[in-house]
């Protein structure tokens, strides 16, 4: 079976390919990546045909598709900063939104029918409760706008007539860890966690962003799921299209099912690591929502996935050991 992975080089799609690489071995990977924020590097560590480039670029794509029949898609090239797509919402809108239309009009123009998608926890409307696929949509940025725009023209396809599509949309809550030796590498880190183990490693003060949210302690509240639970969704998704399961179109969240403050996690690595984490309120990011928790109940049902990996103490760990070889 052969599968294309846009984004392959970057943090998620790179940990994916490894995993598929570690554990499924009779899958064939084909990797599309612009580099704009993946990492070549990963090319030594990962067995897959790797084309650089971007998706609407019809001349990588037929160098692609007329050499190989691509059996499945996993759809993980995108752009990703909230704060970055409030300033430049018409890049996000093209690149997330344009591009990825006319990259999946060629797939099926290539007879391919079975689609994964990454979208975002970022599109729901803010609530103190954990948030179902059925909870309201409240695009709360250029970036949360890109991708259900983009999840709408799915959804559009999957209702044409007499259609063989499959179409199973992940909207992601907060990933991190690493696996394999493989974690977020980006030139502008603006993840938490991730910048939680450099100030750690480089003895330099944490920028924490609000500190008067309306939450326990005035910080945000998010659920941080290990990339390794999200790639074995990705996994099982797989699994089940390629023996025939007919989906049509079905959105999942992924998430840990609960939520920890920022000022949790400066005291979990203080009590890890025996330190005393020196942090610097700054004015909270546009955008930034004060509460994000996951309900994973409907993919728990549908393909008996749970985050097996994804204590925070798990997370941390892991985000450490990598940023000590890699930082």
């Amino acid at each position: 079976m052969n599968i294309l992975i846009t984004g392959g080089s970057g943090y998620i799609g790179s940990c994916l390919s490894k995993l598929f690489n570690d554990y499924y071995k009779k899958y064939n990977l084909f990797i599309i990546d612009d580099l704009s924020t993946g990492n070549k590097e990963v090319e030594k560590k990962i067995k897959a045909k790797f084309y650089y480039g971007k998706i609407d670029n019809v001349k990588l794509l037929n160098r692609v598709f007329l050499k190989n029949k691509i059996d499945l898609v996993i759809h993980l090239a995108a752009k990703a900063i909230v704060s970055d797509s409030v300033k430049n919402p018409n890049i996000y809108i093209k690149n997330n939104y344009i591009s990825s239309v006319k990259f999946i009009d060629y797939c099926i123009n290539q007879n391919v029918t079975n689609f994964l998608f990454s979208s975002t926890c970022n599109l729901y409307k803010f609530t103190n409760n954990k948030i179902t696929e059925k909870n309201k949509i409240q695009l709360n940025s250029p970036y949360a706008e890109s991708k259900y725009k983009f999840e709408k023209y799915l959804h559009k396809l999957s209702k044409i007539k007499n259609n063989n599509f499959n179409f199973i949309i992940f909207r992601f809550f907060n990933v991190s860890g690493s696996y394999k030796n493989i974690g977020e590498l980006h030139k502008r880190e603006t993840h938490l966690i991730p910048n939680v183990i450099k100030s750690i490693i480089n003895n330099k003060p944490l920028n924490i962003y609000g500190s008067k949210f309306k939450t326990k302690d005035g910080t945000s509240i998010r659920d941080y799921i290990h990339v390794k639970d999200i790639c074995s969704a990705f996994i099982k998704a797989t699994q089940l299209l390629i023996k025939g399961k007919k989906i049509q179109y079905q959105v999942f969240n992924l998430g840990s099912n609960k939520g920890s403050s920022i000022l949790d996690i400066i005291k979990l690595v203080n009590l890890i690591y025996k330190i005393k984490l020196k942090i610097n309120f700054k004015n909270p990011r546009e955008g930034d929502p004060p509460i994000l928790i996951a309900s994973t109940s409907k993919a728990k049902k549908f393909f008996n996935w749970s985050p097996v990996n994804s204590s925070l103490e798990v997370i941390v760990k892991s985000n450490y050991k990598f940023y000590e070889k890699n930082n």
